[in-house]
């Protein structure tokens, strides 16, 4: 159980590291063009589809809550 906490963490950090650098690129810059890009780099990246990394949140959230052998 304790292996599997920590890659719980794990890969919940690495599938939101680009979003938040995304937001941090958001809240830094002051060109109106570049911040809107990256609002909606942000969104759809946190969509659950599948090559996205909402999805990969998603399934590993599902995962760590709903056992594996229930699906």
């Amino acid at each position: 159980m304790g292996k599997n906490k920590h890659i719980f963490y794990k890969d919940i950090l690495i599938y939101l590291g680009g979003i938040f650098f995304n937001l941090i690129i958001y809240l830094v810059i002051n060109n109106s063009y570049i911040k809107t890009i990256n609002l909606l780099l942000i969104m759809i990246n946190l969509l659950p589809v599948y090559p996205l990394d909402g999805y990969n949140i998603f399934i590993t959230l599902l995962f760590r809550f709903i056992p594996h052998y229930f699906s």
